[in-house]
C-alpha cells in the first residue's frame, strides 16, 4: 500500500503538454477541438484543467488531497491499488479486533481495551471510506463518467463510453495489475487523446574545410 501511494503521488496524472495536438482520427470523426481557457493550449476529450495544480489532466477523475497529487489515466492504476491494499489491511484488522471481542479477551488495562475499541472504531471508518472510494473509481471505469463529470451532473448524456481496462492497466499479464509498475499502453495517443508534433530538420549541405586544395580539372580523353 505504501509503495502504491508514493507511485500515486510521484507519477505524471496524464499532464498535456502545451505543444500537444488532437489525433487525425478525432478530427476525422468530429469530435470538436477544445482549447484550455486557462491553459491556452489543446484539451483534449475527458480531460479537466485542475485548478490546484494548474494543468490540464487526461481522464481526470479528482485532485486527491491525501496523494497531493491528481488522479487521471496514467495514476489511476496506482490509485486503486493502494485502495485495494488499504481495504485488505482494514478487513484484517477489523477481523482481528472483532475476534477478539468475540472470544472474550481479556485486556491488562483500561487503557488497552480503550485501544482497541478505538482501533474497531478506525477500522471500520477507513473500511466505509475506501470502499466508497473503491466504488468510484470503478464506475468511472465502467461508464466513463469521472467524479468531477458526476458532481457537474454531466451523466450519460455526454460523450462518455467505458474505459477499456487495458487503458487503465495497461498490456502487462493480469498478475502484473496487482503490483505498482508503470503502465505500459499498447497506443499511448489513442490512450491520452492527443500527439506532440516533431519535426524533421533535413541536414544542409555540407561544405568542404577551408584548408582543402580544389582538385584540378580532369583532362579530355
Amino acid at each position: 500500500a505504501l509503495i502504491s501511494q508514493l507511485k500515486t503521488m510521484f507519477t505524471n496524472p496524464g499532464a498535456v503538454p502545451r505543444h500537444a495536438q488532437p489525433l487525425i482520427r478525432a478530427s476525422e470523426s468530429g469530435i470538436p477541438e477544445t482549447i484550455c481557457g486557462r491553459c491556452d493550449a489543446y484539451k483534449p476529450p475527458r480531460s479537466h484543467h485542475c485548478r490546484i495544480c494548474n494543468r490540464c489532466i487526461v481522464r481526470m477523475d479528482h485532485h486527491c488531497p491525501w496523494m497531493n497529487n491528481c488522479i487521471g489515466a496514467n495514476n489511476q492504476k496506482h490509485f486503486m491499488l493502494f485502495l485495494l491494499y488499504t481495504l485488505v489491511e482494514a478487513v484484517y484488522a477489523l477481523a482481528l479486533v472483532l475476534n477478539n471481542v468475540r472470544t472474550g479477551e481479556t485486556y491488562a488495562s483500561e487503557a488497552t481495551r480503550a485501544l482497541v475499541y478505538t482501533l474497531l472504531a478506525v477500522s471500520i471508518a477507513t473500511l466505509l471510506f475506501v470502499a466508497t472510494m473503491m466504488y468510484n473509481q470503478v464506475y468511472a471505469i465502467v461508464t466513463g463518467i469521472g467524479t468531477i463529470d458526476r458532481m457537474r451532473k454531466r451523466g450519460p448524456k455526454g460523450n462518455f463510453a467505458p474505459v477499456p481496462w487495458v487503458d487503465v492497466f495497461g498490456v502487462d499479464p493480469w498478475p502484473m495489475y496487482l503490483l505498482p509498475t508503470d503502465v505500459k499502453y499498447r497506443d499511448f495517443h489513442r490512450v491520452m487523446g492527443y500527439k506532440v508534433a516533431t519535426w524533421e530538420i533535413a541536414p544542409g549541405p555540407v561544405a568542404p574545410a577551408p584548408d582543402t586544395a580544389p582538385s584540378p580539372p580532369t583532362p579530355p580523353s
